[in-house]
């Protein structure tokens, strides 16, 4: 959460709202993007992927 811009984390304590995840910028994306491939095709390490996985697992503590 330190990564993000004061005025954001200021809009989310503000509305009560936790960060569960962070997808860094990843030159993948821009890539697969581009190709029109799908995210979930990303290699396993690639860190969009890695933090897409790991959001993943704390919003599966959830349901």
């Amino acid at each position: 959460m330190d990564d993000l811009p004061p005025s954001v984390r200021e809009t989310l304590a503000a509305r009560g709202l936790d960060v569960i995840g962070l997808v860094p910028r990843d030159e993948n994306v821009v890539e697969y993007d581009a190709q029109g491939k799908p995210f979930f095709d990303l290699p396993a390490d690639s860190p969009a992927r890695r933090a897409l996985d790991q959001t993943w697992k704390v919003l599966e503590t959830f349901h």
